[in-house]
């Protein structure tokens, strides 16, 4: 089991993680690019989808959506329907594995080349196993919906191998309301619904784990690079978008980390660097790639 970051301190994600959340919005007729503009998500971040974006401008687009069209639930509605193969080379490399236990066991090892504040581990219970799921950094309520999301792509992915009317033993979302809970239990009829504790869960037979994944492509992308963990990387990070964006000031620095300006800066002040050196830091960072891998 890999133990949680304790520098984690601005959850990113890839700007291809929301495709999903995209093509159900979509599908429903909503104005997406309105709404991609009023939660500040650029047509630079939208053309590069292995881009990293703070997790608070991926919760402003989806919460500003749901607000504006009274959307509930949006983790059951969007996970439902989604599929591990629109989330890009990731996606596609967990749907390569061999067997169910291979698929949880790679999700384990790699969630943080797909999104950080995220911690996924398996645990043993007697004849069963437990894929269990921690969200730290979020909102109570994005973190549930998160779970939701989470924990039924991973249904939807077992049962390529168990069968589409599969269920597992027990879902647990903590926290969650009542009506989530409903709808899951209509889903998931099979299902023990539960709202306890401090992380998600579902339950499922030990056996399950040898049964084959049935896979999609024979992929030959192994996920290396990881999203920023710790909080200089995080913030080099910001500034190398809002400088694509020509506004690299402190201020908007702060709004998109999702932290307090009191918070942002006396991390600043912990690192004993200033803000203009980490601009600059990101500045040359930016020259050095094009001059090493573009004609710029």
């Amino acid at each position: 089991m890999r133990s949680k970051s304790s520098n984690q301190n601005v959850p990113f994600s890839r700007v291809g993680t929301l495709k999903p959340v995209v093509s159900y919005f979509e599908k429903q007729g909503l104005p997406v690019e309105k709404y991609f503009r009023q939660s500040g998500i650029s047509d630079y971040l939208l053309a590069n989808p292995e881009k990293p974006v703070p997790k608070s401008l991926h919760w402003k687009f989806v919460t500003t959506a749901c607000d504006n069209d009274q959307i509930d639930h949006i983790g059951v509605l969007v996970g439902r329907e989604s599929s591990l193969d629109e989330l890009g080379e990731v996606g596609e490399f967990l749907l390569n594995s061999g067997t169910v236990g291979e698929y949880l066991v790679k999700g384990t090892r790699f969630i943080n080349t797909l999104s950080s504040g995220e911690y996924y581990w398996l645990a043993d219970e007697a004849d069963k196993v437990r894929f269990c799921v921690s969200i730290f950094g979020s909102q109570a309520n994005h973190a549930i919906q998160n779970y939701l999301y989470t924990l039924l792509i991973t249904i939807n992915t077992i049962r390529m191998a168990a069968g589409d009317d599969w269920c597992p033993l027990e879902l647990n979302v903590p926290a969650m309301k009542a009506t989530a809970a409903a709808e899951l239990a209509d889903y998931l009829p099979d299902t023990k619904i539960s709202r306890r504790g401090n992380h998600a869960s579902i339950l499922i037979p030990s056996v399950l784990l040898e049964q084959p994944l049935a896979k999609t492509s024979d992929c030959s992308f192994v996920p290396s690079e990881s999203l920023p963990l710790d909080f200089r990387e995080s913030v080099i990070e910001i500034i190398k978008i809002l400088i694509f964006e020509g506004r690299p000031q402190l201020k908007n620095a702060v709004d998109i980390s999702g932290l307090s300006s009191r918070t942002f800066q006396r991390k600043l002040e912990e690192m004993a660097v200033n803000y203009t050196q980490l601009v600059l830091e990101a500045r040359i960072g930016i020259a050095r790639h094009w001059l090493k891998n573009g004609d710029i």
